[in-house]
């Protein structure tokens, strides 16, 4: 057989692969990790929300909630509008969840919360600050892809993920990312010396809001204590203009 031929016979191989849609190479994590954020990109968002925590005993407290949110989370803010007991009260997250301020309008207080508040929990919900701080997935994790597995009829990549110095607190995440919207449908947390998850993260009901990829629906599992919170969308609009006085620290006492 002539070098010639085997090229071609090497060609019509890979060709008849690529139709049978099986790639001829894997995805690396880095790659898939910049198509991640690239799907989470933003320039801004509003939204309203429904928040639900059930806590370990079956109670539940509902919570309706206001947020604005400008370059994929570098800046949020937060504002509860009810029940009324906590009407009014606003979290202000800058530098991607890093610097972090809260207004009690009870108290006319607005206090900046120290670095270590990041791992409390949200208005007694199961989501800590800074799992709802911005950045990159790119920049904040490394780690590796361990296999492809279909979750919830969805193919998925399964991440097993560890924290950079300038990533999250947790030991380790193993995220479930689907193969063609790069949209994360499930994360498991991992604490140190712990080979179960303490909890877990689950977004559904994926929709494509003006051009993006956006979960309405994100539930957080606690395993510890059996608690869960339930945060769903009821409008949510994107790059809408958002003036940068909104994320001003010492603004957070005004209407």
């Amino acid at each position: 057989m002539t070098a010639l031929k085997r090229s071609i016979i090497l060609v019509l191989i890979f060709l008849g692969f690529t139709c049978l849609g099986l790639p001829a190479q894997a995805m690396d994590l880095e790659e898939i990790l910049n198509r991640m954020d690239q799907v989470e990109k933003y320039k801004s968002v509003y939204a309203e929300s429904t928040q639900v925590i059930t806590t370990s005993d079956g109670k539940e407290r509902t919570f309706k909630i206001k947020s604005w949110a400008v370059n994929t989370g570098e800046k949020q803010l937060m504002e509860y509008t009810s029940p009324a007991r906590v009407k009014g009260v606003k979290i202000l997250m800058l530098k991607d969840g890093d610097d972090i301020w809260s207004y009690s309008p009870r108290s006319r207080r607005i206090r900046h919360l120290a670095s270590h508040a990041k791992k409390q929990k949200v208005m007694g919900s199961d989501f800590t600050y800074e799992d709802m701080g911005g950045g990159k997935m790119s920049q904040k994790y490394t780690g590796r892809v361990v296999k492809e597995e279909k979750l919830g009829g969805v193919d998925c990549y399964v991440l097993e993920l560890r924290s950079t110095p300038e990533g999250p607190s947790y030991k380790m995440i193993t995220a479930w990312v689907g193969k063609k919207d790069f949209m994360v449908r499930r994360i498991d947390y991992y604490d140190e010396d712990s080979s179960r998850p303490f909890k877990t993260l689950y977004l559904s009901d994926i929709k494509k809001v003006s051009g993006h990829i956006t979960p309405m629906k994100i539930r957080m599992k606690n395993h510890l204590d059996g608690g869960e919170t339930v945060n769903e969308y009821t409008r949510i609009e994107f790059d809408r203009p958002i003036p940068d006085k909104k994320f001003s620290s010492s603004r957070l006492d005004r209407k």
